[in-house]
């Protein structure tokens, strides 16, 4: 049997399945993403069995006592489980009026996702085409006007100044944090976070000024 990583990020699914996981096979330290808190946080309102919402709301307390999530915030997560709640109630009522209509959040277009034929005939790095979409074209257009943002924000690293510079004027990024820990995920290269969060704090001096 391999030896058990040092440290590792649980999945969800790995997390709803812990008390039947064998605790050698685990890291030695391990937590949690906030994405697992949100659809952990979700859960209680998929389920129309009393008994299920019970263990699933269960589960979500004792993760929350247990673990302090890695971005992208708590409150976000909960709030993400609020939506879901709130989606879940509009569609719930149209059936019990009758109407085959239901929650248009369900069917609100992402921004930068197209067809996929679309996304093949755009122009910009197929990495920023994979991450952005349509809006690849805006990320690579503030890389040619700001040549120092135009490539990595450290060695090891691909996401790129410009990439944190969108995050804060299209995305609404307003920390250091926000910007090496969630919009572009640099903070997974420990090496990389040095430099990566004074590009950061170039992008932000630069866009409110």
């Amino acid at each position: 049997m391999p030896e058990p990583r040092e440290a590792g990020l649980l999945d969800t699914s790995v997390v709803i399945d812990l008390g039947h996981l064998d605790a050698a096979l685990l890291p030695q330290r391990v937590a949690i993403c906030a994405v697992t808190l949100a659809e952990l946080s979700a859960g209680p309102a998929a389920t129309e069995d009393r008994a299920e919402r019970a263990r699933r709301q269960d589960r979500l307390q004792r993760v929350e006592a247990a673990f302090e999530p890695i971005a992208f915030g708590a409150e976000a997560a909960r709030a993400y489980g609020r939506v879901y709640a709130a989606v879940d109630a509009v569609d719930a009522a149209c059936r019990r009026l009758g109407t085959d209509r239901e929650c248009r959040t369900r069917t609100l277009p992402l921004v930068g996702a197209a067809p996929r034929e679309v996304l093949a005939r755009l122009e910009e790095p197929t990495r920023l085409v994979r991450r952005y979409g349509t809006e690849a074209g805006r990320v690579a257009e503030l890389g040619r006007r700001y040549p120092r943002f135009a490539g990595p924000v450290a060695e090891g690293v691909a996401y790129t100044g410009a990439e944190m510079l969108f995050g804060v004027l299209a995305e609404g990024a307003l920390t250091v944090e926000d910007l090496v820990e969630r919009r572009t995920r640099t903070s997974f290269v420990e090496s990389a976070v040095p430099a990566a969060r004074e590009v950061a704090a170039q992008v932000l001096e630069l866009a409110t000024t």
